[in-house]
């Protein structure tokens, strides 16, 4: 297990790898009262995209524009490429488990986005499935799920 303790000034009790489809590692660092979620992203891709910083940039000011839906950006440590945020339990729902509630709660999530004046957006780094446009969505989440698919059994 790496050492994060340098990351912290309050001694670790426990680090747990959490398991995920993504690019990056991402672990749960654990304090006696409290937890963070530490991400390590995955080295630069070959277009020379600061993944983390553009990421954690976001972050921090999707935070401050008084998006709570987010986890809370604490510190990104460039030279290491290591974020990090505060730690929100959860799972990813299955298909048959999203209700209505996880709808709506979507929806606002990206109505509030799309709601940023387009100077605030043009902000943003790029990213690879980005839209500034609420009516783009539909396009981006047809363009993911053809992608996934191609790596599903049939």
């Amino acid at each position: 297990m790496p050492d994060f303790q340098k990351y912290f000034k309050e001694k670790i009790i426990e680090i747990r790898d959490i398991n995920h489809r993504g690019n990056n590692k991402l672990f749960e660092i654990k304090f006696p009262k409290k937890s963070y979620l530490l991400k390590q992203y995955s080295e630069r891709n070959m277009d020379n995209w600061e993944r983390g910083k553009s990421e954690f940039n976001a972050f921090s000011y999707l935070w401050e524009k008084g998006f709570r839906e987010i986890p809370q950006p604490i510190a990104f440590y460039m030279n290491e490429n290591i974020a990090i945020y505060s730690y929100e339990s959860g799972k990813i729902l299955k298909s048959e488990e999203v209700n209505e509630e996880n709808i709506a709660k979507a929806t606002d999530f990206l109505s509030k986005l799309h709601c940023l004046d387009i100077k605030e957006k043009k902000l943003f780094g790029p990213a690879c499935s980005a839209c500034l446009f609420l009516s783009e969505y539909p396009n981006v989440l047809d363009r993911r799920f053809n992608y996934i698919s191609a790596f599903s059994p049939d």
